[in-house]
């Protein structure tokens, strides 16, 4: 082999490639446990596809194309560890396979020689006999704006499953949410072009993984079928096998259902101001002390009072408010800990609403919807 390449591209790709896999088909908590160093890439080089690094583990499998100049076809093994420390020092890096086990590398000043091998059977007999097809495209700007609204802790994170993302399509719509078994979130947004209605369930960790290494301007192809998902853009290429543990779960239903009663109480809030007053009414206690209940007292005169009344002591802190509606009492109780997440994820004002066993938080600016319960 020997081929020259863009410095740039072979950092980018192998960066993606090493944070895709550094989840498991089911995210963080099917990450691999194997010493980084023994992970291994297959990196490729022909006239007719160009310079290919290919990786595949788990069932996942990965492809990234690197601009270059292929001036002899080859294929080689190499430790992953080695692509990704190495401090490549040129604008552009060429690597070429003289004798069997030994790749000379000269990057700008830096000239070394690694260890490879041309074992390339076991890394490979993981890939996909055939991808998906293409069925439809998103640009990563709205994906990723999605994903900034719903990526919270999972309230069990020692359970086998992380946290649940599902893509609904249909028209022009967009709906993208989460949920565990304590909180759902559904964030929305219009599309330029018609999309063939779809349901696709993943993981949030694995999904954000792949968007995040993908350019903002580019647009995302995916496709699907009864036995994987699979994510194109930019210089990437992946494919997640299906999830057969994951059901969906209409939370587009629950949410919207939600919207529609009317509330005991709710105001119009920021939701930075309410998150520091929340942190702050709670900082005296302890993380080790548990779940921290926060009272949310409202006032019709525009106040809602935060409070903490704990062993340790008690404490409160009034927010200003507007738009104030009460209907049926005055007070309700929440997770301190889980709401204040929650704000975490929105920006701007927000409506909160108190329902009867429920709260909402509402951001019509960031078109996103979180529901989590109160509680005794």
């Amino acid at each position: 082999m020997h081929v020259e390449f863009q410095t740039k591209d072979m950092q980018e790709a192998v960066k993606a490639i090493k944070k895709i896999f550094s989840k498991g088909p089911l995210g963080d908590n099917d990450k691999d446990k194997s010493k980084e160093e023994d992970n291994k890439d297959c990196l490729v080089a022909s006239k007719e596809d160009g310079f290919i690094i290919e990786s595949a583990r788990f069932g996942l499998y990965c492809r990234a194309k690197i601009n270059s100049s292929v001036e002899q076809e080859g294929k080689f093994v190499i430790s992953r560890f080695l692509l990704s420390e190495s401090q490549f020092d040129g604008e552009t890096t060429v690597f070429k396979v003289e004798k069997e086990n030994k790749l000379d590398v000269r990057s700008g000043r830096l000239k070394t020689k690694f260890m490879v091998n041309h074992e390339s059977d076991m890394i490979l007999a993981q890939k996909p006999n055939t991808l998906p097809g293409i069925k439809f495209s998103i640009p990563c700007e709205v994906l990723r704006q999605g994903l900034k609204h719903l990526e919270f802790t999972p309230t069990i994170q020692k359970g086998k499953m992380d946290l649940k993302l599902q893509i609904l399509l249909k028209g022009k719509s967009l709906v993208m949410t989460t949920n565990d078994s304590y909180r759902a979130i559904m964030f929305s947004a219009d599309l330029d072009e018609e999309i063939p209605e779809a349901l696709i369930v993943t993981t949030c960790p694995f999904f954000s993984s792949v968007i995040s290494s993908i350019p903002t301007d580019a647009k995302v192809e995916i496709g699907y079928n009864d036995k994987g998902l699979r994510i194109k853009g930019g210089n990437l290429d992946v494919y997640q096998p299906a999830l057969q543990s994951m059901e969906p779960v209409d939370v587009q239903g629950h949410v919207n259902k939600r919207l529609a009663e009317k509330p005991k109480m709710s105001c119009l809030v920021s939701a930075s101001e309410a998150r520091n007053a929340i942190e702050s009414v709670s900082s005296f206690v302890p993380s080790s002390f548990g779940e921290i209940k926060l009272g949310l007292v409202f006032n019709a005169k525009g106040k809602v009072t935060a409070t903490v009344d704990s062993s340790l002591g008690e404490g409160n802190f009034q927010l200003d408010v507007q738009d104030v509606e009460i209907n049926d009492g005055n007070e309700a109780f929440v997770s301190s800990r889980y709401i204040s997440e929650c704000l975490s994820l929105v920006g701007g004002d927000v409506q909160l609403r108190i329902l009867e066993k429920e709260v909402m938080i509402v951001s019509e600016s960031n078109r996103t919807v979180l529901v989590m319960p109160q509680i005794a």
